[in-house]
């Protein structure tokens, strides 16, 4: 898959079942380098370098909340 060289843009989704319910917002925009930055809850923190490693794969610049 190619990756996307810079980008402006905002995203929300929402997601609840029996098991599981979630909500996730992404809100970017044009920069120099590739900025991530994560508000993960206590118990998917350990998750934030998986986020930045997914975001790296894809994303070539941008500052991403």
């Amino acid at each position: 898959m190619n990756t996307i060289s810079s980008m402006t843009g905002a995203a929300s989704v929402q997601y609840n079942s029996n098991e599981l319910s979630f909500s996730i917002t992404v809100k970017t925009v044009n920069n120099r380098f590739l900025d991530a930055y994560f508000k993960l809850s206590d118990n998917i923190a350990h998750l934030e370098s998986n986020f930045r490693a997914l975001c790296a794969e894809y994303l070539k610049r941008g500052k991403i909340e």
